[in-house]
């Protein structure tokens, strides 16, 4: 299982090649992705000024929907998340090409570490990702030494519930279903 460590505050960048599950983006990426966003801007407001990372949503959600082609629904801290949520989102994830296949939460909860909280004000990304031949949940997170097991969908669900009360935004991703065409005569 493919799992980057964190470095600096390209933690955005981790969550995302996590969920890819291999090195798809770096901070060259993000970086043009950040100038795309804000390009006459001399402190661009999607990322840290320091040039360490420290990615806003909207970077992470273009390059997931618009580089990556993936249907992505964004939920913060108001919304509450239910199984019944996580179980219709990702109802159309098929099990039989896993390969193919991306279903995962990219998590973003105020960071723990003393630098990013009183110097960067700063926030951390990481990924949980879907395993359907297993039925559970992997967390990615950057921080972690090694991937760690979350469980089902309702343990998932419990803890996303837990870190609500942290101000945790969340970003469901799957791959886009097939566009289906009718053809009526």
């Amino acid at each position: 299982m493919y799992h980057e460590r964190q470095r600096w505050a390209f933690c955005g960048v981790h969550a995302v090649n996590n969920l890819l599950q291999k090195p798809a983006y770096d901070k060259d990426t993000f970086d043009a992705v950040c100038e795309d966003l804000a390009p006459s801007s001399i402190m661009n407001p999607h990322r840290s000024m320091w040039g360490i990372g420290n990615y806003d949503a909207n970077v992470l959600m273009v390059i997931l929907e618009q580089k990556q082609g993936l249907a992505v629904q964004w939920h913060d801290a108001r919304q509450e998340m239910t199984l019944a949520v996580l179980q219709e989102y990702f109802s159309t994830t098929t099990t039989t090409t896993p390969d193919k296949e991306v279903a995962g939460i990219v998590v973003n909860l105020p960071s723990t570490s003393l630098w990013a909280r009183y110097v960067t004000k700063g926030r951390h990304w990481f990924t949980l990702l879907w395993q359907p031949q297993q039925a559970q949940w992997i967390n990615l997170d950057s921080n972690l030494k090694e991937p760690k097991v979350i469980g089902d969908m309702q343990a998932c669900v419990d803890l996303l519930q837990e870190w609500r009360q942290q101000s945790c935004h969340i970003l469901l991703v799957k791959t886009k279903a097939k566009e289906t065409t009718e053809t009526t005569r």
